[in-house]
C-alpha cells in the first residue's frame, strides 16, 4: 500500500518547529554552470521593496520571474493588519515590483488585489519582450494582472476557471517564447484529498481560451510542490503528486501518466520538472520501516515513467528535495540532510549522477533552471555572525565535482520566504538570475521588509 501525505509544503515537523519559533535565518543562493567551464557572476546591491511589513505568524509568500533580457519581477503577499492577536492568523494583500533592466530602479510596490480581500498564492511570468503578469487567488476566485510598461500601469482580469478550482500555494504559472501564459488551477474533491486539476490558457493576443480539464475519474493527490514547466515551443509538463500531464506544441494535452509507486511504503517527498529537450525527471522519498529512500524515474512526452530506481547516494537528502532541468539532458538533483546543502547532476538525461556535492549547511533548496545550461539554487542557513544571504557561481560537467564561488548580499532573511528565478536563452553562455526575499525586522531598521537583488550569471 502506498500513502501519500497531504500538501507536502511544510516538509519536516523540524522545520515546522522553526518557523513557529520566529527564527531569522539565512538563505544561500548558488548559480551552477552545467558546462565544463566555471562560471561567474555578478549581483545587484539588494534593494528594498517594501518595508514595516504588518506581523505575520508564517514567512511573507515572496515569488520572482525574470527574462532573458534581465527584466525582473518581485510579487508577494503582503500581510495586512492583524485582527484578534496573535493565533488569528492573517489576511494578505498582493503586491509586485518590476525592474526593468540591471541598472534601472525598481518600480514602486503596488498592489495588485482588492483592498481589505483576502489573497495569496501570489505567482508571476515575465514574457521575451518584457511583459509582465502576476496571478493570485481572492476569496476562491483566481486572477491576474498585467503590465506593459516596466510596473507603471497594470490591467486586472479574472482567471475563466470553472467553479471551485483556485491557484495552489505559490502558483503553478508558466510562459512559452511568444507569450501565451499557461496556468494550472486546483478544485479539491469534498470530504477527500484527492483534486481535481484544470488549464487554463492566455494567448499572446490576451485572450483567455477556455479551462481544460486534464484528471479523470482518479484525480490526483499532491505530495511535495505541485510544478509546471513549459518550454519555449509550448510543450508543457504539469506534474502534482505521483501523476504528470504532458502537452505538445500544438496545444493538445495527454492522458494522465502516473509513476509506479506499489510498495514502496509512505511517499513524504516529490518533484519532478522537464529539460529543455522535453525529458522528464520525478524524484521522491519513501519510507519504509522507517528508514528512507530516494527514487529516480524518467519520462518522455511519448513514453511512461520508467520503473523508479533507488539511487543510495541520494537517500542522505532528507528535506526539500527537488529536481530541475535546464538545457537539453541535463538536471540536478538538490536537498538538505545532515551534511548540509547537496547538489548532484546529470548531463546525460539522468542515466548517471555526479557524486553529491555538499555546498555547506542549510535546509529546504529550492532551485530553478534555464534551457541554456544554468541553475539558481536558494536554501537558508544560519552564518558564523548571525544570519546572513549569499550568493554563488559554480562550473562543472554534469558528471564530477562543480566549483563554486559565494557572495553574501543580506541579512536576517526569514525562513520560508526566499525565491529565485533564473532565464537564459539556448546558445548563449549568460543568463540573467533574480532573487527576492523577507527580512524579519527583529534586529534592522525599518522593521520586516521584502528586498531582491538582480544579476548576471556567465561562462568564464
Amino acid at each position: 500500500m502506498v500513502e501519500v501525505r497531504g500538501w507536502g509544503f511544510s516538509t519536516s515537523a523540524s522545520a515546522q518547529a522553526r518557523r513557529a519559533s520566529g527564527l531569522a535565518v539565512a538563505v544561500g543562493l548558488v548559480l551552477v554552470a552545467a558546462a565544463a567551464r566555471a562560471a561567474s557572476s555578478t549581483w545587484s546591491p539588494e534593494a528594498m521593496l517594501a518595508t514595516d511589513l504588518p506581523f505575520s505568524e508564517s514567512a511573507v509568500r515572496v515569488r520572482s520571474a525574470v527574462n532573458t533580457a534581465g527584466r525582473a519581477v518581485v510579487v508577494w503577499d503582503n500581510p495586512l493588519p492583524a485582527g484578534g492577536g496573535i493565533g488569528f492568523g492573517n489576511r494578505f494583500q498582493t503586491y509586485a515590483a518590476v525592474r526593468s533592466t540591471a541598472t534601472s530602479p525598481w518600480s514602486t510596490a503596488t498592489p495588485l488585489s482588492a483592498d481589505g480581500a483576502t489573497a495569496q498564492s501570489a505567482a508571476a511570468v515575465v514574457d521575451g519582450v518584457g511583459n509582465v503578469t502576476a496571478i493570485w487567488t481572492s476569496n476562491g476566485s483566481s486572477r491576474a494582472a498585467s503590465s506593459r510598461d516596466a510596473g507603471a500601469t497594470w490591467s486586472q482580469e479574472t482567471i475563466p476557471g470553472d467553479a471551485g478550482f483556485s491557484a495552489p500555494p505559490l502558483g503553478m504559472a508558466d510562459v512559452d517564447r511568444v507569450g501565451n501564459i499557461t496556468v494550472i488551477l486546483l478544485k479539491q474533491r469534498p470530504s477527500t484529498s484527492t483534486f481535481d486539476a484544470e488549464a487554463v490558457v492566455r494567448s499572446v493576443d490576451g485572450t483567455w481560451l477556455p479551462p481544460v480539464l486534464l484528471t479523470g475519474a482518479e484525480g490526483v493527490n499532491v505530495t511535495g510542490r505541485p510544478r509546471l514547466s513549459v518550454l519555449r515551443d509550448g510543450r508543457a509538463m504539469a506534474s502534482i503528486g505521483a501523476t504528470t500531464f504532458w502537452r505538445t506544441s500544438s496545444g493538445r494535452w495527454g492522458a494522465p501518466k502516473n509513476v509506479d509507486l506499489a510498495g514502496l511504503g509512505v511517499i513524504d517527498q516529490s518533484s519532478a520538472d522537464m529539460d529543455a529537450g522535453g525529458k522528464g525527471y520525478f524524484v521522491f522519498r519513501a519510507v519504509t520501516s522507517g528508514v528512507g529512500g530516494v527514487f529516480v524515474s524518467t519520462s518522455t512526452s511519448s513514453s511512461g515513467w520508467s520503473a523508479p530506481r533507488h539511487v543510495a547516494m541520494f537517500d542522505p537528502i532528507g528535506t526539500g528535495l527537488q529536481v530541475t532541468g535546464s538545457s537539453r539532458g541535463r538536471a540536478i538533483i538538490s536537498g538538505s540532510g545532515a551534511a548540509g546543502v547537496l547538489v548532484s547532476a546529470t548531463s546525460d538525461g539522468g542515466s548517471t549522477w555526479s557524486a553529491p556535492t555538499s555546498l555547506g549547511f542549510g535546509f529546504e533548496p529550492t532551485a530553478a533552471g534555464s534551457e541554456n545550461g544554468f541553475y539558481a539554487l536558494g536554501w537558508n542557513s544560519f552564518g558564523a555572525t548571525g544570519v546572513a544571504l549569499s550568493v554563488a557561481a559554480g562550473g562543472g560537467p554534469g558528471r564530477g565535482a562543480p566549483s563554486w564561488v559565494v557572495t553574501d548580499l543580506g541579512d536576517e532573511v526569514r525562513s520560508g520566504s526566499p525565491s529565485v528565478a533564473i532565464s537564459g536563452r539556448a546558445g548563449t553562455t549568460s543568463a540573467k538570475t533574480v532573487a527576492g526575499w523577507e527580512r524579519d525586522g527583529a534586529a534592522t531598521t525599518g522593521g520586516r521588509a521584502v528586498l531582491s537583488s538582480t544579476g548576471t550569471v556567465s561562462r568564464r
